[in-house]
């Protein structure tokens, strides 16, 4: 179990802040699929994780030689290969929580996977799924992965990456080598790094969540999430705490819909909170601005009169004004106006 960390539940200013909003909803004992060399973070007291992985370390470091020697890539308690061995080496059910943080958008099937994770969690488990959004990363120029193609994929309970992919996703972000031999090396190296092979904003994700409930018997229920924008334009990935619902006979057909509907509702009510939160800031930083400003006059008077009272001094120091000063001749008192002395008649 994690020692007790108190993260503040009203920050949302920075990445790691809105991550562990997330984490307070993984309690117990759970895995997380994929951790690479960045795991999710579970600072809340009461969670154990596992780590289910396909690669060891040095063989991380191998694959990913941009990070550094330095790159802290944890040793897996289970190995497996997402594509090929789903999430079989975990007994059904007996999960409380999975975490699967950018790691859907890099397998050759993806709905095929999130039914895994379903099959694990127990009854009441919590799954927290994050993924990129495609128009804040090197998948800018791709257009969206279609729920049809994923449907496909999952009828024909593909395994495996295929060129098609891998030629789709290097000319839309890194460029295709023109030469066959590099266009056959360079294949080869990211199929193993594995590639974003789909990509989605939040919004064209939705749908596929909507058709694992209807279709594909994956009772979840929306709790939490995350928008791209809850950063602004620093944003670059969106999630969802989903729950594995604990009642097997709910209508599979409401279920979906109300999923749809109640992430709609928490997204525009989070989006208008952030526009209230940025135009809080905003007056705010208008405000420091005049304060500042109002300070430098203040600053600046005050420089002035410093100034003024430094050149009276001179002056009355100087020889004239002392001379001046010395020969003025005084004038006499004159009596007031309908005034008498004293005595007269």
């Amino acid at each position: 179990m994690t020692e007790a960390i108190e993260p503040d539940p009203s920050d949302l200013t920075t990445h790691t802040a809105l991550r562990r909003l997330l984490a307070r909803h993984a309690i117990g004992y759970g895995i997380e699929v994929g951790p690479g060399h960045q795991p999710f973070e579970l600072p809340f007291v009461g969670s154990s994780v596992r780590f289910v992985d396909r690669w060891q370390p040095e063989e991380n470091r191998e694959l990913f030689p941009e990070l550094g020697d330095l790159a802290s890539f944890p040793v897996p308690d289970v190995v497996a290969n997402f594509d090929t061995d789903r999430l079989h080496p975990i007994a059904d059910a007996s999960q409380d929580f999975v975490v699967c943080s950018h790691v859907i958008e890099h397998l050759a099937e993806p709905i095929g996977f999130l039914a895994e994770i379903y099959r694990v969690l127990r009854p009441g488990g919590i799954a927290i799924v994050l993924l990129p959004n495609r128009h804040r990363t090197f998948d800018r120029r791709r257009e969206p992965t279609s729920l049809e193609h994923l449907i496909a994929e999952y009828q024909a309970n593909v395994t495996d990456v295929d060129e098609d992919h891998l030629v789709e996703f290097l000319s839309n972000t890194i460029g295709l080598p023109e030469e066959p031999g590099e266009l056959a090396e360079a294949l080869e190296l990211h199929r193993n790094r594995s590639i974003h092979v789909h990509c989605w904003d939040e919004e064209e994700f939705v749908p596929v969540l909507r058709y694992a409930i209807e279709q594909c018997g994956m009772l979840w229920e929306f709790v939490d999430g995350l928008v791209t924008d809850d950063l602004g334009e620093e944003g670059f990935e969106f999630g969802f705490v989903l729950r594995r619902s604990t009642s097997p006979d709910r209508d599979a057909n409401v279920l979906g819909q109300r999923l749809v509907e109640s992430w709609e509702c928490w997204r525009d009510a989070r989006l208008a909170n952030l526009e209230e939160l940025r135009s809080a800031r905003s007056n705010l930083a208008l405000l420091e601005r005049e304060v500042a400003r109002l300070h430098a006059h203040v600053a600046d008077l005050a420089a002035a009169v410093a100034a003024r009272d430094a050149s009276v001094e001179r002056l009355h120091r100087h020889p004239v004004y002392r001379a001046y000063r010395f020969l003025k001749p005084v004038r006499p008192k004159l009596p007031r106006s309908g005034s008498t002395r004293r005595g007269s008649s």
